[in-house]
């Protein structure tokens, strides 16, 4: 699952060498890439069409892997899905809210004073290690959301207020969290280290999942979420 903002071509530097002896799969999430626009952004809706996609592709066993908020995404699924989650993998995530000091000014904020581009030129930069290439740079530019300032706004603001703690506790499988000291997103006192909070998973579409091959699915119109 990719950060928000961003699309699923950002794991295709990787896909090659991981797709020698298994399968992999990327998604757009809903309002990002190939994928339709969300109207009711949640992390409740992109947990759920995550698992529908994993549910349509008949993935029977798999390994999660998420950056920033898809990380929590991963997270919530493996919770979703618990016999069929062997590892979760999350880069930058927090469960929650980061505490004072991380993910820097609020999405209100950020978006009252610049542009969307201005906002994205901002990220590329915070989003990676410092004195990275340009090329790295340029690189997460290029991958950051089309669907339109008001998609992004939407989106931006779901993402900052989401809350994973709930499902945390209901992971079974073995969780790897990697955070660092650069991250402006994600500072290490906040990452999605299992969760301390317990209570039921929440209750609760439009997403299109690219495998290795390029093959894509949508979510029959008019389906149910599974319960």
């Amino acid at each position: 699952m990719h950060p928000i903002n961003l699309r699923k071509e950002c794991w295709l530097g990787l896909v090659p060498a991981l797709a020698r002896d298994r399968l992999c799969v990327v998604v757009d999430l809903p309002g990002h890439g190939e994928s339709d626009d969300d109207e009711t952004c949640t992390l409740e809706n992109w947990v759920s069409d995550c698992r529908d996609a994993a549910l349509s592709l008949r993935l029977d066993r798999f390994h999660l892997v998420g950056g920033s908020l898809g990380g929590a995404i991963a997270l919530c699924l493996a919770a979703e899905l618990p016999e069929r989650a062997l590892s979760v993998t999350a880069m930058g995530s927090a469960l929650g809210e980061a505490p004072p000091g991380g993910r820097g000014p609020g999405p209100e904020t950020m978006l009252d004073s610049m542009t969307v581009d201005e906002m994205f030129d901002r990220l590329a930069v915070e989003a990676v290690a410092p004195d990275s290439p340009e090329v790295v740079v340029t690189t997460v530019r290029h991958l950051t959301n089309t669907h339109g300032e008001r998609v992004v706004r939407r989106v931006l603001r779901a993402a900052h207020t989401s809350d994973a703690t709930a499902w945390a506790p209901h992971v079974r499988c073995p969780k790897l969290v990697l955070t660092g000291e650069f991250d402006t997103g994600c500072p290490p006192e906040a990452d999605a280290d299992g969760g301390r909070r317990r209570g039921p998973p929440p209750g609760p579409a439009r997403t299109r999942a690219s495998a290795h091959d390029r093959g894509s699915i949508r979510r029959p119109a008019g389906s149910a979420s599974p319960p």
